[in-house]
């Protein structure tokens, strides 16, 4: 990236001679991505059970199950960066408190044990990913979840699906990054030369910049669609582009002219 910068900094340079007056101007460069993968996040939680290993076994059912369904979505061939992956914990001690019908506060489960596990979907088949989503959404709800509890003190395994997330690649980034950074110096140049385009420079030339990078986020149309025992939400999943910006200070150093410098712009 310094390389990059200095390239634009030494074609921006003009006979330097004797100067006049110097301004700054501010410049920004937006650059739009389309995303390279999408991450969905699926949560599997077991709770309420008498013993550690009846609340791992519950789990790792489920967490079995929906790793194998996610890998038939996934392209597995060498070199793909499609992946499915699982991190979770031991089980452990689980209570919690409730509410009866008159607000009084209760709590249940109490010496027993929970058990969650996260399972991770990334995945560069961006275009096929709504058809994909619908299908996970029904398995997971109609398949690896437990049936609905008719009691708060009752053992319980459900699964919590994410917002899908479009990502981009580190060099994807990298690159949006670049490109943004030159458009945030050609409109700070151009905003320079619009304000004394009539003022007979005779020569200026870019002194310094700082500059500030904002990473490239994501803009889902999708609100959460959590699934929990019994109980399911779920919406069409679109998505808008990633977008990259850079925002700089840029000053400027000229000799000639005789209009009147503004201190910024």
């Amino acid at each position: 990236m310094k390389a990059f910068k200095s390239s634009i900094l030494l074609a921006l340079l003009v006979s330097p001679s004797l100067i006049a007056g110097q301004v700054t101007f501010s410049g920004t460069g937006r650059v739009a991505s389309e995303p390279d993968y999408i991450e969905l996040s699926i949560t599997v939680a077991s709770e309420c059970y008498k013993t550690p290993s009846a609340a791992r076994v519950q789990t790792d059912l489920r967490v079995s199950k929906i790793v194998e369904m996610l890998k038939s979505k996934i392209n597995v061939a060498a070199g793909s960066r499609d992946a499915v992956l699982t991190s979770g914990g031991y089980s452990s001690p689980f209570s919690k408190t409730v509410y009866d019908t008159n607000s009084a506060r209760h709590t249940v489960c109490e010496g027993t044990y929970q058990k969650n596990t996260l399972v991770t979907l990334k995945t560069t088949n961006v275009a096929n990913f709504a058809a994909d989503f619908d299908d996970i959404q029904e398995k997971v709800l109609n398949e690896f979840q437990s049936a609905p509890s008719d009691s708060n003190d009752k053992p319980v395994t459900y699964v919590s699906i994410g917002t899908p997330q479009p990502q981009l690649f580190h060099e994807t980034t990298a690159k949006a990054e670049k490109t943004a950074l030159a458009l945030a110096l050609q409109d700070a140049t151009a905003k320079f030369e619009a304000t004394f385009g009539a003022c007979a420079i005779t020569s200026y030339r870019l002194a310094s910049y700082t500059d500030g990078t904002e990473q490239a986020h994501a803009k889902s149309y999708a609100p959460e669609a959590a699934h929990f025992a019994g109980r399911a939400s779920a919406t069409p999943v679109d998505f808008d582009d990633l977008w990259t910006r850079q925002t700089l200070q840029v000053k400027f150093e000229f000799e000639g002219g005789h209009c009147t410098v503004p201190s910024h712009k």
